[in-house]
């Protein structure tokens, strides 16, 4: 048996942690997660418990804080060396994170099955060089880069394991649930990693892949009975892409579980027919991407794919059969001119959203879009990772090269105060080109706090906790070293 512990700084149930938790525990395993900030949350424990294993799943931007706790992991005097491995969307993209931090191994791609493999050779006193999934550096120094294996069914899989996070009150009592019916994005978004990763698994198996609906609907039972939850938010990238999945699902959801529930689509999947099922099975809030009202733009710099029409279609739609709708939308785009900003606001209004949304554009590195930055010289060559803020809503990352930092900074603070209130507008962009301002992220966490509170269906208490765990973080602000 092999104890594996998890460190991560968000206060957030990690789906993926919790799915590798569950698959180690049916293996025989042990595993503990750990939130916090420092080392001094962090060493107590590790001393007590002395995990085989280390593990952080990390987004891009969070690698260095990881990089910065290992460091100070291999300073303290332990009776054993963990061995410690990174998984998640950052090593899967950066592999090469293995040769900068002082780790030894990444996960690339999906991990539940690779993690349960690392546990069992570290149980054996085996080395684990030859994983799939795995590139491991051993202790000559060398790295083996292993092949990712062939994609399975993922009813194949034991449920997640919600304990891993239950032990924190914060998390056990929280209202909303999140589950997924699936994996896998069939789209080409210039700014994401999903095609990237498609790639990665080309030739090894169907990509996009459901649970069977009565997989999904035992989980959350399981759930419900265990835990208690007043919402289910399905957390899969586009809800219902399977339009027969989803209506056998629907059907099956509200003769069994009866909830009200939160999804996301996209604009141009949607139908009446569809829509309509999900009002009748109990949906309350359904979220779906504008990213910005130039069309053009969404089409030939993003390859969003969604036209206008397929927009105010699904407004209309939502409007109709009374399901609140909260759309993304995204500032700082290459090309995007401060006019296309405010159509955007505009178009937000028109189509009546109920709760809007906005993210300052991120260059990940090795994402098409960020090529494109590059070569218009938007971004400089050597642009990688380790220049990325920790937050969508943060502006540390934008280049004049790209966009007036400042004025996109501003509208973004108070895009949405400008959606909620359309008198405030020609206000909004005067402000807008003012200097960057303490008082307009007031404004902006204010109005993002109630937009949170209305759009997730939470009560005040579990809200003011998690702003306060996370306000840091999500306004991306450099935290004290751990």
């Amino acid at each position: 048996m092999a104890k594996v512990l998890f460190l991560q700084n968000l206060w957030y149930e990690y789906v993926g942690v919790m799915v590798i938790s569950g698959c180690l525990k049916h293996a025989g395993h042990q595993t503990m997660v750990v939130v916090g900030d420092s080392m001094a949350e962090f060493e107590p424990i590790i001393r007590r418990e002395k995990p085989d294993i280390i593990a952080f799943s990390l987004m891009s931007g969070l690698h260095l804080w990881a990089n910065d706790v290992v460091g100070k992991i291999r300073a303290l005097d332990l009776p054993q060396r963990p061995y410690i491995i990174y998984g998640g969307p950052h090593p899967t993209f950066f592999p090469d994170i293995l040769t900068k931090a002082d780790i030894d191994a990444v996960c690339v791609g999906e991990g539940e099955f690779p993690m349960v493999d690392l546990a069992n050779a570290i149980d054996r006193g085996e080395r684990p060089t030859d994983i799939a999934n795995l590139h491991v550096k051993d202790a000559g120094g060398v790295i083996h880069r292993n092949p990712v294996r062939v994609l399975g069914s993922l009813d194949e899989q034991p449920f997640p394991d919600r304990d891993i996070y239950y032990r924190y009150d914060f998390f056990r009592t929280y209202p909303t649930k999140s589950f997924m019916t699936g994996r896998g994005c069939p789209y080409d978004c210039t700014f994401c990693y999903n095609k990237t990763i498609r790639d990665i698994y080309d030739d090894k198996g169907k990509f996009v892949r459901m649970r069977s609906p009565e997989h999904v609907i035992e989980e959350i039972l399981d759930v419900k009975k265990k835990y208690g939850m007043r919402t289910v938010y399905f957390f899969d990238d586009t809800f219902g892409i399977q339009k027969g999945w989803a209506r056998t699902f629907l059907k099956i959801y509200k003769e069994r579980v009866g909830l009200p529930f939160l999804c996301r689509v996209r604009a141009n999947t949607t139908n009446e027919e569809f829509i309509a099922a999900l009002k009748d099975a109990g949906c309350v809030t359904v979220s779906f991407a504008i990213e910005t009202a130039n069309e053009e733009l969404r089409e030939k710099v993003l390859r969003k794919k969604i036209t206008d029409k397929h927009i105010h279609q699904t407004a209309a739609l939502l409007r109709k059969y009374g399901i609140k709708f909260f759309t993304y939308n995204m500032v700082g785009i290459p090309e995007q001119s401060m006019d296309d900003v405010f159509d955007t606001i505009r178009l937000n209004i028109e189509i009546g959203t109920s709760y809007p949304w906005c993210s300052i554009f991120h260059p990940y590195p090795g994402t098409e879009l960020a090529q494109y930055c590059i070569e218009k010289g938007y971004l400089a060559a050597d642009f990688d990772p380790d220049h990325l803020a920790t937050s969508f809503h943060s502006s540390a990352t934008i280049n004049d090269g790209l966009c007036n930092a400042a004025e996109i900074t501003n509208v973004h603070k108070l895009f949405q105060l400008a959606v909620y209130c359309p008198p405030l507008l020609p206000l909004v962009r005067w402000m807008s080109r003012r200097k960057p301002n303490f008082l307009f992220s007031l404004v902006f966490m204010g109005v993002y706090f109630i937009n949170f509170v209305r759009s997730e269906q939470l009560d005040l208490k579990s809200a003011f906790l998690l702003a306060y765990r996370n306000v840091g973080l999500m306004l991306g602000r450099k935290r004290k070293p751990a």
